[in-house]
């Protein structure tokens, strides 16, 4: 999988598709949480999101922001704390199997 880098944050730290994921998460969560739908659909909702949103179509990869929500969003919505302050904190909720060079 390719990951984008933000501009002066290393990789390792934190990518774009992670940080686009952290975007989702936290503008879904009260709907995602009140609603009781399951991740998977959630995931579908999403992904049908960004297929719809050129920017993000031509720019990042859209295989990787799906696979950092799926990893960080069930932990993201069961934490008291829903706004991430640092690029580090978002990099390690949404983080990544794959190897993010």
């Amino acid at each position: 999988m390719k990951f984008h880098k933000i501009r002066g944050i290393d990789k390792g730290v934190c990518t774009a598709e992670q940080r686009i994921a952290y975007n989702y998460a936290f503008s879904d969560y009260d709907w995602v949480v009140r609603s009781n739908i399951t991740l998977e659909n959630y995931l579908c909702n999403v992904s049908d999101r960004i297929m719809k949103n050129d920017n993000i179509m031509r720019k990042y990869n859209i295989d990787a922001i799906i696979h950092c929500l799926r990893n960080g969003f069930i932990a993201y919505s069961k934490s008291r704390h829903h706004i991430l302050t640092s690029y580090e904190d978002i990099g390690k909720a949404f983080y990544s199997l794959y190897p993010l060079d």
